[in-house]
């Protein structure tokens, strides 16, 4: 699941208990899951921790257009 997917799936506790698991902030993930930064290796990856693997860390820092093209390659 893209991690846009999951945060908007979580409730504000939930986006909080996530930003605290993963020592970051509610505003700072929310910017993540609109595409407006992008983790660190670092962050995607304990993010993929906190998640049981339903965020993989490689789609954090390697997102994907809805054609399954990288972002970059569809641009």
């Amino acid at each position: 699941m893209d991690f846009k997917t999951y945060y908007l799936s979580l409730d504000l506790s939930g986006r909080e208990k996530l930003a605290n698991v993963v020592n970051s902030s509610v505003p700072y993930l929310s910017q993540l899951a609109h595409g407006h930064r992008i983790a660190s290796r670092k962050l995607a990856s304990k993010i993929e921790q906190a998640t049981l693997g339903e965020v993989s860390a490689a789609e954090m820092l390697f997102p994907t257009d809805k054609y399954g093209r990288s972002e970059e390659a569809a641009a």
